[in-house]
């Protein structure tokens, strides 16, 4: 029987996974992990130092003990971002791949580990500053995993933690064939964070599902990551989806408190601090447990102080506090569960995650989802119908208009859809009743109970209700002091990332006014990537990412592939 086949005889085992992070320097315990919502914990790291060979740490029985207790499978990451610097001359010969497979099959069966990760992130590259680097790199990686595979066999995983292009090949370039790899590796983790930081020259967003609007720095995403590889020769079923449980913040040069929801690139105080390995003190990063403590009072309302927005291209949050003209970007329940759609939908591996101890338990249970998400088609289309978001600020209007969208059917007496079923998938936009009210699907969902903690149903009233439940928004006109809060809520199976807060204009002929503010119209649906955002009283130019096209649906629109 093959190893996936045994694996499968567990109830809690499937062929999709969820692969955590845990840092040792953290004062996490690994009791504290929430092993339910995991199948692989990662010990973050043994390093390989200058003896050319990975040291021990000092924790990694008991996290091994723990994690075996709740019957998740315990691997050892080595390497890391500041750990890689001997990674190079380590493989470099015959003899030093040799005394390093030597010195991990004695780990692996010294701990009881159940696989092994390397986090040799730019093989044939400097990555951090002092990391020892050749033109061989690649070429000798895969001889040193060919020869461990040889000696581990395939009851231990191999896995890695991989920058969003393939390995870089002896001329620097990324490696056009990893048909090698693929067959050494039971998967890769790919980072499809860390995309834009305060070592650029612009505001940008962490982890964008695909290209942003426009001027994208950057020129990568999780899609694009995916894509990379997987035309390079790595299974879709051989990768998960990288995701951060921290955030991004920059200081930009302006206000970016008037933006449009898309309009996330803007000069940073500082420019680029990418060559010289250290901060000015102008950017960092947020965990999420701290985010959401300091700058949001639930996952989709900011702060006081705070300016929220969801930016429908990329498919993430993002803040703004216009006293410090500070931009931060970040993962939020709402985006992962994007995410969690694409990777399902893509058929990959799972989802990745750094690092378990910055969640707040909000996190976690939403990329858990994963294995329950079916395969599809249009997976960017298909994963953007998720969730609803909101935008505000806390200061007050003098001048406000409010609109409605379309409502949502009701029915007076008796519930008149079916009830909910704990074992039917349900789409965005579904309906069903439940305990004498109407619900609402916010995103695809199986098993979760309306009014349950997750947030899934949105509630429409009683069943009895002669009324309609209906979207409703308002909106400032004020140009001094602004307090805007728009609801947006997926209302079919396909996408809906962009809903308008008033009647829908079908051109921009159409005046873009106070009513219409946050309205978004392709240009030429299903044919074009370009698309206008009425934004602070004038029709503003945006772009899909390079591949896809603006897609029209009603008052809302989505940047998904042509059909």
């Amino acid at each position: 029987m093959s190893r996936l086949g045994l694996l499968a005889l567990t109830a809690k085992w499937s062929s999709v996974y969820t692969t955590a992070y845990w840092a040792d320097w953290t004062g996490y315990s690994p009791s504290s992990v929430d092993f339910s919502s995991i199948t692989h914990l990662q010990y973050a790291f043994s390093v390989i130092d200058s003896s050319l060979l990975p040291n021990t740490p000092s924790q990694l029985s008991s996290m091994v003990s723990a994690a075996h207790a709740a019957n998740t499978k315990a691997t050892l990451s080595i390497g890391g971002w500041g750990g890689s610097g001997y990674f190079s001359p380590a493989v470099a010969t015959s003899t030093s791949r040799t005394n390093l497979v030597n010195a991990v099959v004695n780990l692996v069966n010294t701990y009881s580990l159940d696989g092994v990760d390397f986090d040799w992130e730019y093989p044939g590259q400097a990555g951090n500053c002092g990391n020892q680097v050749s033109s061989a790199d690649t070429a000798n990686y895969l001889l040193f995993l060919q020869q461990l595979r040889s000696a581990l066999g395939t009851s231990k995983t191999i896995t890695a933690a991989t920058f969003t292009l393939p390995f870089a090949d002896a001329s620097g370039n990324p490696s056009a064939d990893v048909s090698g790899f693929a067959n050494a590796f039971d998967w890769i983790n790919i980072m499809t964070y860390d995309l834009n930081g305060i070592w650029g020259t612009t505001t940008g967003v962490n982890s964008p599902l695909t290209g942003g609007q426009g001027y994208f720095p950057a020129d990568m995403s999780v899609d694009k990551a995916i894509t990379q590889w997987h035309s390079a020769g790595m299974p879709y079923n051989k990768m998960t989806v990288g995701t951060a449980f921290y955030g991004h913040y920059m200081t930009s040069v302006s206000s970016m408190a008037n933006n449009a929801p898309s309009d996330v690139w803007v000069p940073v105080k500082g420019g680029s601090t990418a060559l010289n390995c250290n901060g000015d003190g102008l950017g960092g990063t947020y965990t999420w447990s701290q985010i959401r403590s300091q700058y949001l009072t639930s996952d989709t309302n900011a702060a006081s102080g705070w300016i929220r927005q969801f930016d429908p291209i990329t498919q993430t949050p993002w803040l703004f506090q216009s006293s410090t003209n500070t931009f931060l970007s970040y993962d939020d329940p709402q985006s992962l569960q994007v995410k969690v759609n694409y990777a399902g939908c893509m058929s990959l591996k799972g989802m990745m995650l750094w690092e378990i101890s910055q969640d707040n338990g909000e996190l976690l249970p939403v990329l858990n989802r994963v294995s329950q998400v079916p395969a599809g088609s249009n997976c960017i289309g298909s994963a953007s119908s998720g969730g609803s978001s909101s935008t505000t600020t806390t200061t007050t209007t003098s001048k406000s208009s409010t609109s409605t969208s379309p409502p949502l059917q009701t029915s007076s007496g008796a519930c008149s859809v079916a009830a909910w079923n704990s074992a039917t998938v349900y789409n965005g936009g579904a309906q069903v009743s439940y305990g004498g009210h109407l619900w609402t699907a916010q995103w695809w969902t199986q098993g979760d109970t309306p009014g349950g903690s997750q947030g899934v149903w949105k509630d429409n009233g009683p069943c009895g209700a002669s009324s309609t439940a209906s979207i409703t928004s308002t909106t400032s006109s004020a140009s001094t002091t602004k307090s805007t809060t728009t609801t947006t809520t997926s209302q079919t199976s396909t996408t809906t990332t962009k809903t308008t807060t008033s009647a829908s204009p079908t051109s921009t002929s159409t005046a873009c006014t106070a009513s219409n503010q946050g309205q978004y119209i392709c240009t030429a649906s299903g044919s074009s990537a370009n698309y206008q955002i009425c934004n602070n009283g004038a029709w503003v130019s945006g772009t899909c990412g390079t591949g896809t096209v603006c897609i029209q649906s009603g008052s809302s629109i989505t940047c998904g592939y042509p059909a």
